[in-house]
Formats: C-alpha cells, sequence, structure tokens
C-alpha cells in the first residue's frame, strides 16, 4: 500500500499530479511510479486523455481522494474534447478512461488523431500562475487549462503562454515529468500577432476554458441543426437550408483574417469541395474539433455558455403562430387569429414568401423575413379577399349606399378594387338563388344518369357516353366526382392461351439473358446491372416485363446475378479508384466522388467506404 500521496491542487492535471509523486518519493524508475499507480509497467504517461483511472483510485483512496468521476472531469481534458459530442460517445469515452481498454481509443474515437487541429509539442505553462504556484504551494504545477489545443492565452492573467522543456509525445513514454525545473518563471516571450488575431486569440482561450467549466449539454445538443438555424437567422441560408457558401467563406475569412486561419491551421477554401467551412455546415459525417466549433460559434457572436438557449430552436422568418389577420372587413381584424403559414421561395430574390389564409377566406402574402414588428402589418399582395370581404363590399354598396370612394375608404383599398368587384359581384340573395338552382339542376342532371345506366346494364361506359353526349359532357365538367362514382360495372373476360410452349421460352430467354449480363459485366464504365438494363437487350423484352412467372429458369437467374443499387454503387466506387490509379492521380475522397458520379449524399454504407477510398489506393 502507498504511505504517501501529494494533495491534489485546483486545476492540476492528473499527469502532473502523478509526476510531483514521483519527485517527492524519489522514485529512481518511472516504472516503480507506474506499478504504484496502476499495477502494471505498460501504461503509457498520457497528458489530455489518461486511462485505467479506476485502478489508480483503488491504489489512492485511502488517501480520502476525489471520485474517479470528479478526476476525469476536474483534471483531464474530458470535458473539453466530450463538450460538443453526443451522450453515446461521451459515456464511450468515460468509461475508456476509467477501466482502460485498447491504447488509443479514446483519442480515435473523439478523431484527435486525424484532426486538422495539431494538438501543443510542449507542456504550455504561464510564468505568473508559476510563480504564485511557488510563493503559495512551494511548487508550479501543470494546469489543465493552459494544454487546451490552440488556447494562446492565460486568461487569469491575459498573458500569451508558453513552452516548457518537456514535449507532450516525448521519448520517455511511461514516464511523468514535473513542472519543477521545466518551467522559467522569468521568462518574457514577444506577442508576434497582429492586434486583430490577438483579440481572436483570446476570445478563443476564453470559450476553450468554458467548455471544461460549463456542463456538457444533453443528447438534443444536434449541432447540424444549430449550425442551419444561425445559418438562416444571420443570411447565409434559405428557409429550405440552402447555404450561399461562397459568402459564408467571404466573411469568415474577411471576420478573422488569414493570419489567425493559418496559426490554427484552418485556412478556408472556396473552391475546395472538401473544405471544413463547408463539411461543418453541411451534415455531420465525421467528429469536429473543438476549436472549429468555437469559430463558427463566435463568427455567429454566440458564446458557448448560450448554445443552450439555441438548442432544439427553428427558423421562422415571420415569427411564431398565430399571425394577424389583415382582413379590414372581419370583425377580428388585425388580431392573431391565423394559425397556419404556407412558407415559399421569391423566385427573384430567393427570399422567403408567407402567405397567410384566414377562415374569414381572406388570404394574402408578403416576401420576408419580417425584420421588426411593423412588418407583421404589411401586405405584399392579396391572393383572395374572401367572402367576408364581398359580403360587406355588398353591404356597403347596394344596403348602406355607400360610394365607391367611401366603401374603399373603410376597406382599406384602391376605389378600382372597389368598382372592379362591385360589378362583378351579385348580392347575397341573388347568390343564394344560384345555389338552389344549381342544386336542383345538379340532382335532375344525376337521376338522368342513373335511370341511363340502369336501362342499358350491359353496355360500357363509352357505349352509354355515344347514347347521350351532352348529359356525359355536362358531368365531366361541372359533376366528375359523381361520374367517377356512378359508372356501369366492367365486364372482365377469362382467356386461357394455351398456344405458347412456356417451357420452350424460358430456355431461350435464358440464353439471351445470360449472354446479355456477361456485355453489361464487362462493360469499360460500369453501368447498372438490373432487370429493367437486361430487358433492353433481349429480343422480347416483354416476356422479362410482363411474364416473368411463367419462366422459373430465367426468373431464378436473374435473381441471382442482377445487382443492386448499393451494390452497383460499390463496384462504381471500385472502378473510380482503379481508373485514378491507372491514370496515376492521388486517390481521394472528392476525386473519387466526382468520378463516380455521386453528386448527393449516400446513405451510410457507401459514405463510409468513400470516406476509406484512400485505404484503397494502398492496396491497388
Amino acid at each position: 500500500m502507498i504511505g504517501y500521496f501529494p494533495s491534489l491542487y485546483q486545476d492540476e492535471l492528473l499527469y502532473s499530479w502523478f509526476a510531483r509523486y514521483h519527485e517527492h518519493t524519489g522514485n529512481i524508475s518511472p516504472k516503480r511510479t507506474l506499478k504504484d499507480l496502476f499495477n502494471s509497467t505498460r501504461i503509457v504517461a498520457v497528458l489530455d486523455i489518461p486511462s485505467n483511472l479506476n485502478m489508480v483510485y483503488g491504489s489512492l483512496r485511502h488517501f480520502n481522494i476525489p471520485e474517479v468521476e470528479s478526476l476525469i472531469k476536474e483534471h483531464t481534458l474530458f470535458k473539453y474534447y466530450t463538450f460538443f459530442q453526443s451522450n453515446e460517445k461521451r459515456e464511450k469515452v468515460f468509461n475508456y478512461m476509467k477501466y482502460g481498454g485498447k491504447p488509443g481509443s479514446s483519442h480515435l474515437l473523439l478523431g484527435i488523431n486525424t484532426s486538422l487541429i495539431n494538438g501543443w509539442k510542449y507542456i504550455r505553462y504561464c510564468p505568473i500562475c508559476s510563480m504564485e504556484d511557488i510563493m503559495k504551494y512551494g511548487e508550479p504545477y501543470w494546469r489543465v487549462t493552459h494544454q487546451l489545443p490552440k488556447s494562446f492565452y492565460c486568461i487569469k492573467h491575459h498573458q500569451l503562454l508558453i513552452d516548457s522543456k518537456i514535449e507532450v509525445r516525448n521519448k520517455h513514454r511511461h514516464q511523468y515529468l514535473p513542472a519543477n525545473l521545466n518551467v522559467d518563471i522569468n521568462q518574457k516571450i514577444k506577442n508576434p500577432y497582429s492586434t486583430n488575431t490577438n483579440q481572436h486569440l483570446k476570445v478563443i482561450s476564453l470559450e476553450s476554458n468554458k467548455l471544461i467549466e460549463l456542463d456538457s449539454l444533453d443528447s438534443a445538443l444536434n449541432m447540424q441543426e444549430v449550425y442551419k438555424y444561425l445559418l438562416q437567422i444571420n443570411g447565409y441560408a434559405n428557409y429550405f437550408g440552402k447555404i450561399n457558401q461562397e459568402k459564408l467563406a467571404e466573411q469568415f475569412v474577411r471576420f478573422y483574417g488569414d493570419e489567425l486561419l493559418e496559426l490554427l491551421n484552418l485556412t478556408v477554401d472556396k473552391e475546395n469541395p472538401s473544405c471544413w467551412l463547408k463539411a461543418i455546415t453541411r451534415k455531420h459525417r465525421k467528429s469536429f474539433h473543438p476549436i472549429q466549433h468555437i469559430l463558427l460559434l463566435n463568427f455567429f457572436e454566440v458564446s458557448v455558455e448560450e448554445l443552450k438557449d439555441i438548442v432544439g430552436k427553428k427558423y421562422n422568418p415571420f415569427g411564431e403562430a398565430p399571425y394577424y389577420c389583415l382582413n379590414p372587413a372581419a370583425d377580428h381584424y388585425q388580431e392573431r387569429i391565423i394559425k397556419q403559414i404556407i412558407i415559399t421561395n421569391c423566385t427573384d430574390t430567393r427570399n422567403p414568401v408567407g402567405t397567410f389564409k384566414c377562415t374569414c377566406g381572406f388570404i394574402y402574402s408578403r416576401r420576408g423575413p419580417d425584420l421588426a414588428i411593423e412588418d407583421q402589418f404589411k401586405i405584399g399582395r392579396i391572393k383572395d379577399f374572401g367572402f367576408t370581404w364581398f359580403q360587406k363590399l355588398n353591404r356597403l354598396i347596394n344596403l348602406e349606399g355607400k360610394t365607391y370612394k367611401e366603401a374603399a375608404k373603410e376597406l382599406h383599398c384602391d376605389i378600382a378594387t372597389v368598382i372592379k368587384y362591385a360589378k362583378q359581384k351579385l348580392s347575397d340573395e341573388v347568390d343564394d338563388i344560384s345555389i338552389n338552382i344549381k342544386a336542383s339542376i345538379t340532382d335532375l342532371k344525376e337521376k338522368e344518369w342513373i335511370e341511363l345506366i340502369n336501362a342499358h346494364p350491359t353496355l360500357t361506359i363509352t357505349s352509354i357516353r355515344k347514347l347521350n353526349p351532352a348529359l356525359y359532357s355536362w358531368h365531366y365538367r361541372n359533376n366528375k366526382g359523381f361520374l367517377d362514382n356512378n359508372k356501369p360495372k366492367s365486364k372482365t373476360k377469362l382467356i386461357i392461351n394455351n398456344r405458347v410452349n412456356w417451357d420452350k421460352r424460358d430456355e431461350e430467354t435464358l440464353n439471351q439473358v445470360i449472354e446479355v449480363l456477361e456485355v453489361l459485366y464487362r462493360k469499360e464504365k460500369p453501368v447498372f446491372v438490373n432487370k429493367n438494363s437486361v430487358r433492353k437487350y433481349i429480343y422480347n423484352p416483354s416476356f422479362i416485363e410482363k411474364h416473368l412467372e411463367k419462366l422459373p429458369k430465367t426468373k431464378e437467374y436473374l435473381i441471382n446475378n442482377i445487382e443492386t443499387r448499393e451494390g452497383f454503387q460499390v463496384r462504381r466506387l471500385y472502378w473510380s479508384c482503379k481508373k485514378l490509379h491507372e491514370n496515376g492521380e492521388v486517390i481521394k475522397e472528392w476525386k473519387v466522388r466526382r468520378m463516380a458520379g455521386f453528386k448527393k449524399t449516400m446513405n451510410n454504407k457507401i459514405e463510409m467506404i468513400i470516406e476509406n477510398v484512400e485505404m484503397w489506393g494502398r492496396l491497388l
């Protein structure tokens, strides 16, 4: 049992804690320290995401140290790397760190090894923090917040962090190296960056620190939907989610500047279809580094701590329902009564157009988005005045004796509109009479049609139509639903054809199919080999199209030898890789996708294959 262990300082890395134990006890061999902590000498001294911490807790719990969960969340980079991840992935990484597993599993799962963002080469420190530690504790230590990738500043003292003498991935893989004797509290560093870059670096450092201070959001966090909403409200995407990538790239580079983006290794190439900025705003098919999320959120002026208020929000360019009815003839004029809205895109400006339909029959539209409260009371175009408006127009003109000008003023419209519709619309009484007359005529016409069908039960619809074409035409124009539901019952005839020798036909068709399949599969550029493509090349395609059930041998051979859509896509991927290899080109994802003709996102299985096509190049 270990008889001594130092106290754990605030914001101290577990790596630093273990290193101080090694120094305090005077262990000559690093493996002696590993044996004390992990009961194993094969453990690698990992700075950011260590593992097998449950073993360490078992060795040290008699010192009343924090629980394993606290050690992981407060003294490693776990919260930093998993803040934007799903609960499922967060739990997997936590279990790797607690119980151990395959070496490097956590880094691989989080995408750290393949990220565009490189970690620091050396362990970093703040000279002022180190000096304060020496004065308070008698020794300096490695802090968690100083090791965050691309975090250039100590947020406590607003000073640039400095590289120590210790490499993060040093050749002594099993040794924990302490801060004591490896930091220089008197070292000064000249700030080489521009004012704009420094301002952004300070914000990035501040936001990075928040990732380890805040609790992770729940599984409802969908960063793709968050970015869609932010792009829409900031004018970079339309209501349907189509992104103006060129505008986004230009504004993003202008906001941060080339110096900062090059410093972070996150330059933006708007011509590159695989540019990280395009990838992060589209469907997330891989993990993104926290720095990439911080940059994009900060571009939209959203802090990490404000993210919880955005999750789940949907872009609505016309605000939330209910909407105002703008029918001046209605009793509910300028009241929120319209519950639904239809949104389309303006063909000229690509801005959203909202169409509002009220129960009073009034339908209007306007181009959005609404930028002020006053916009909610604007009408771009009236699509239908509705029955309430026409009733009031009729009452004003015919019953109250208003002039056209007075009616126009009360209905909030142009006098020409009043004149136009006043002449077209009949009075309410005339409308009621017209409706009753039309109903009576319909009843007579329907009765006449039924009697015609019953009088000729053996005739088809075509023959009955010839008996009274005027009646048929009237129903077709005015009462088509009735006509469709009241037709003579069709007479089906059972036709038995024993003239075809289907066994012989099956053999002949099978031979043709075998030859066609060989030709299709030998084509230099792959084609989709399915039933339809085979049918195009045989002598009588109707055999496959209509009579395949009577050709059992042909059917069985087709089922076993044609390919699925997914199988064809895999074959086309392999052909694309082989073609690029033969042409001496480097096999890249975007090249393979273009040559294979995949212009849109494929299913998950195909996308996984596409993402690993570079490995195919090493196998060809």
